[in-house]
């Protein structure tokens, strides 16, 4: 359910930065997407367990996102249709933002 939380609220980074928020579920429909946007412009399955897991264990993390879908009705169909290009997005940001990447 939106809204619900499962841990305590991270902050990493940039204190004023974007808020990320997480879930267990794909948001495929318009009012769970209202009621996510209230509290978050982002939100990402893995990211807040990577944070969590990096922060307990005094590891630096950088996530890096690219968005595959609007989190509305037609979110599964636009994931399936992005993820090839945002795969090839990250690659090409990878390969200019991480020196012994390429």
């Amino acid at each position: 359910m939106a809204g619900e939380i499962y841990g305590p609220p991270l902050t990493v980074g940039d204190p004023g930065g974007p808020t990320l928020a997480t879930g267990d579920s794909f948001i495929a429909d318009e009012a769970a997407r209202a009621r996510l946007a209230a509290h978050a412009p982002l939100v990402d399955m893995e990211g807040y367990a990577l944070a969590t897991a990096a922060h307990q264990a005094g590891v630096r993390l950088r996530i890096v996102k690219h968005v595959t879908d609007d989190a509305g009705e037609g979110a599964a169909g636009t994931w399936r249709e992005a993820v090839a290009d945002c795969a090839r997005a990250l690659a090409d940001w990878a390969a200019r933002a991480i020196p012994t990447y390429a």
